[in-house]
């Protein structure tokens, strides 16, 4: 079968239209990239809240790096997830060593962790680079972190999605 002009211009449209499925036409992409990465702005400053009081998981960052926080609401709740970065992990900080489960480095530039709190926080404080890009996975109780858990900065911002994306900026 000859190819003309239109079964070229057909072929073209429905290729358009996956890619514009796929957010991926002229530039897309990278705006849909974009709208699922936290603005470096919205992790600044320490989250207010009471452990013990309330389930979440709190970030923020500041010029010593990055925090990550978990609490309850007085029920046994078990955070664990895993950070990916681009560049090498500096020092970690255990937050609450004493509660069990764990944090611990796998490589340069992974992380991961697994805790279950009742009325205390946990989490841990890490040195990251400038620039360097993250991306952070959460789960609650074995799911994927619902992002209306999950809060950043003293703005209590909520991320775009899960897993959280971000690049550390002092």
């Amino acid at each position: 079968m000859s190819k003309t002009p239109l079964s070229r211009g057909r072929r073209g449209t429905r290729t358009a239209a996956v890619l514009l499925a796929l957010g991926l036409w002229l530039g897309d992409g990278a705006r849909a990239a974009a709208a699922t990465v936290l603005a470096a702005a919205e992790l600044r400053g320490t989250p207010a809240f009471q452990a013990g009081q309330q389930v979440g998981i709190f970030l923020w960052t500041d010029d010593k790096g990055l925090h990550v926080r978990w609490s309850s609401d007085g029920k046994p709740v078990l955070v664990a997830g895993a950070l990916y970065a681009d560049k090498a992990l500096g020092a970690l900080t255990r937050f609450d060593s004493t509660g069990g489960g764990w944090v611990e480095p796998q490589g340069t530039s992974t992380l991961i962790f697994s805790s279950t709190v009742v009325t205390e926080a946990d989490g841990f404080d890490l040195d990251l680079a400038e620039g360097c890009t993250v991306r952070l996975e959460l789960k609650l109780d074995g799911k994927p972190a619902d992002v209306n858990l999950v809060f950043a900065g003293d703005k209590l911002a909520h991320p775009p999605k899960v897993p959280v994306r971000f690049t550390y900026h002092k």
